[in-house]
């Protein structure tokens, strides 16, 4: 999976044309890929979901902001830790480039927030997740 996504993202890189002509499944699958247990397959797919996000619009992102959020909110909820920071990472550069659009899906996101900062035992374990 790790090479997969490193060769996609060297392709997206080359034409990023590909990264709006596709935006659903990689969208979809993102979602997914950044809640993998291992470390370096989230790594990768976070490496891509950042350029995913600088490079595609508000506009191609809007319809499948939904879902990705659901995901998103699945994935702060998780039990390991390096998935909540992944999860947390994505989440705060997506706010960085899509921000209007992404408020009007908050709704899930918000509840797994809450719930994160509710059941941190440890406070400033979450100061150090939004510093990813």
């Amino acid at each position: 999976r790790t090479s997969n996504l490193t060769t996609l993202h060297e392709m997206v890189t080359t034409c990023p044309s590909l990264l709006e002509q596709h935006a659903g499944p990689l969208a979809d699958r993102l979602g997914v890929l950044l809640q993998d247990t291992e470390e370096n397959v989230r790594s990768s797919a976070l490496a891509l979901g950042k350029q995913f996000l600088s490079e595609t619009s508000s506009a191609k992102l809007e319809p499948f902001l939904s879902v990705l959020c659901v995901q998103l909110s699945s994935g702060l909820l998780h039990i390991e830790k390096g998935v909540q920071r992944t999860t947390l990472s994505f989440l705060i550069h997506l706010l960085d480039h899509h921000l209007a659009s992404t408020l009007t899906h908050f709704s899930p996101l918000m509840g797994a927030l809450c719930t994160l900062l509710k059941t941190s035992k440890n406070k400033p374990t979450i100061l150090l997740l939004s510093q990813v």
